[in-house]
C-alpha cells in the first residue's frame, strides 16, 4: 500500500491489486508514489496535461519508470479517471501512449539474455497481442509489430538490414514487387512456390494487422524497427528490446550444423549424434542432413 495519506489511495490500490507477483508489485507502487509526490500529491481528476508532459520529461532516461507510468495512466484513461479534457482528446491520449524513453545508446551492446528469458520472452511476444482488443488500437498494432519483428529476426534469421529494406506494398501486390525492380530476401521468400517460415510469419502477422486496421497499408514499409523499444516485460526485467537483443537471443537458440552448415533450433527433435565408420566418437549434427555427405 501507499503509505502516505493519499485521497486517491484506492483508485491507486484499484491498479495495483492486479500485480499478483511480489515483486511487480513493489516495482509499480514505488513509481506510483514517486510520480504522486511529483504532483505535490494533487487528486487524480485534478491532474492537467502539462504536468503528464513535465513528468514524462524528468523520467524519460528510466525506460523502467516510463513503462510503470504509461500502464498506470491507462488504467485511469480506460476507466475515466482523470479530467475529461484529458480522457476525451484523442490526440493527448495517443501522446501518452506514445511516450517512450530515451535511447541514450541504439547502437549499445546486445544483451545477452538467459535461455529461460529467451523462452519466455518468445511466448509472450508471440500471444501477447492476442489479449489486446482491437479496440485499444495504439497497443494492439504496437504488440503485433513487436511479435511480426521478432519473428523475421529470431525464428526467420533475417537481417535489420533486409526488413529495413521491405516496402510493405510488396507484400500486397507482387505485379508492383516485380515492377519495381528492387530486390529483397523477404519479399522473394515469400512469393517463393509452396508454404515456408516466412509465408507463415507474413500470414499471421501482417495480413491480419492489416485485416484488423481496416486494411490501410504502411507508407514507409518497415524501415523503422522503432517498436521493439516498446516490448516491456516486468517480471523478466526487460525493458527497451533492440534488434540486436534478438540477434543475440538466436545465436543462442540456432546453431550451426558441422556437416551441412545449416543453421538449425537447438531442440532435442532437431539434433542427433552420429558415429561415423572410421571414428569411435559419436558427432553432433542436425536432423535434416543425418550427417551425410550428401549436401544440397
Amino acid at each position: 500500500m501507499i503509505e502516505f495519506n493519499y485521497p486517491d489511495s484506492e483508485i491507486v490500490e484499484q491498479f495495483l491489486c492486479k500485480y499478483k507477483n511480489p515483486k511487480s508489485r513493489v516495482r509499480y507502487e514505488t513509481t506510483i508514489a514517486d510520480f504522486i509526490r511529483m504532483l505535490k500529491f494533487k487528486k487524480i481528476a485534478e491532474i492537467q496535461k502539462d504536468e503528464l508532459i513535465y513528468h514524462f520529461d524528468m523520467v524519460k532516461d528510466n525506460a523502467a519508470r516510463v513503462c510503470h507510468t504509461k500502464e498506470f495512466l491507462k488504467f485511469l484513461i480506460s476507466n475515466e479517471l482523470l479530467s475529461k479534457e484529458i480522457v476525451y482528446d484523442g490526440k493527448f491520449v495517443e501522446q501518452v501512449y506514445s511516450f517512450k524513453a530515451t535511447q541514450k545508446d541504439p547502437g549499445r551492446t546486445a544483451i545477452q539474455y538467459s535461455i529461460n528469458k529467451i523462452i519466455q520472452m518468445d511466448r509472450d511476444i508471440k500471444t501477447n497481442y492476442k489479449n489486446i482488443p482491437k479496440g485499444n488500437r495504439w497497443d494492439y498494432e504496437r504488440s503485433i509489430k513487436i511479435a511480426f519483428f521478432w519473428e523475421l529476426i529470431f525464428d526467420a534469421g533475417f537481417s535489420v538490414g533486409d526488413i529495413k529494406s521491405l516496402k510493405a506494398r510488396h507484400l500486397t501486390d507482387k505485379k508492383e514487387y516485380i515492377k519495381s525492380g528492387r530486390k529483397n530476401v523477404i519479399a522473394e521468400t515469400y512469393y517463393t512456390e509452396g508454404m515456408n517460415l516466412t509465408k507463415r510469419i507474413i500470414r499471421d502477422y501482417y495480413d491480419r494487422l492489416l485485416l484488423d486496421l481496416g486494411n490501410k497499408k504502411s507508407k514507409d514499409g518497415f524501415s523503422s524497427l522503432l517498436s521493439l523499444v516498446h516490448y516491456n516485460n516486468d517480471e523478466l526485467e526487460i525493458y527497451g528490446l533492440l534488434a540486436q537483443d534478438i540477434i543475440a537471443a538466436r545465436n543462442k537458440f540456432y546453431i550451426q550444423c558441422p556437416n551441412c552448415g545449416k543453421r538449425t533450433k537447438t531442440t532435442s527433435t532437431n539434433w542427433l549424434f552420429v558415429k561415423h565408420k572410421d571414428s569411435y566418437e559419436k558427432y553432433l549434427v542436425c536432423n535434416l542432413c543425418k550427417g551425410t555427405d550428401n549436401i544440397d
